[in-house]
């Protein structure tokens, strides 16, 4: 079964016309974070919380569509976590922001998709591109960051 980030490679080979064996997928960086909410009963609290800020170049298929599974661009291993070892994941909120490079008119949608897959999360970004007139417009290269919790959990 093909990878879902195997079109980079499929792309880059197309406009340099050089095959690789590697490609960068992205970048992300993991640190301490706060996390603002609002109160339902007025003013604002924060709570220290570790962030994750993922970022990447991509491109939309032939159907204008590309989904990005955000655990493609990390070092995350998820596997079960045996006993005495903790475990980390991706969790919302989600913060995403795509930007496309053409020269011609494009637009980008997206939707976040979260699957919860006890004891993770899966964290699935669909994003869209279309034409001036609404329509599906495909092979539309874009940029994009995401912003997420990075939840760290240790047994020990």
């Amino acid at each position: 079964m093909p990878h879902e980030i195997d079109h980079l490679i499929e792309s880059h080979q197309q406009d340099s016309g050089i095959a690789l064996f590697d490609v960068t997928a992205g970048i992300y960086t993991s640190g301490k974070g706060r996390l603002t909410k609002i109160s339902g009963f007025g003013g604002k609290y924060c709570t220290e919380t570790r962030v994750a800020h993922l970022c990447g170049s991509s491109s939309t298929g032939n159907n204008g569509q590309r989904i990005l599974t955000l655990t493609d661009f990390t070092c995350i291993e998820y596997e079960s976590p045996g006993a005495g070892d903790g475990y980390e994941h991706l969790a919302p909120p989600v913060y995403f922001v795509a930007t496309p490079y053409t020269t011609v008119p494009a637009m980008l949608t997206f939707v976040v998709e979260i699957e919860n897959q006890s004891p993770h999360t899966k964290i699935n970004i669909s994003v869209h591109s279309w034409d001036s007139n609404g329509q599906p417009h495909g092979n539309v290269k874009f940029n994009w960051h995401c912003c997420v919790q990075h939840i760290l959990i240790n047994f020990s």
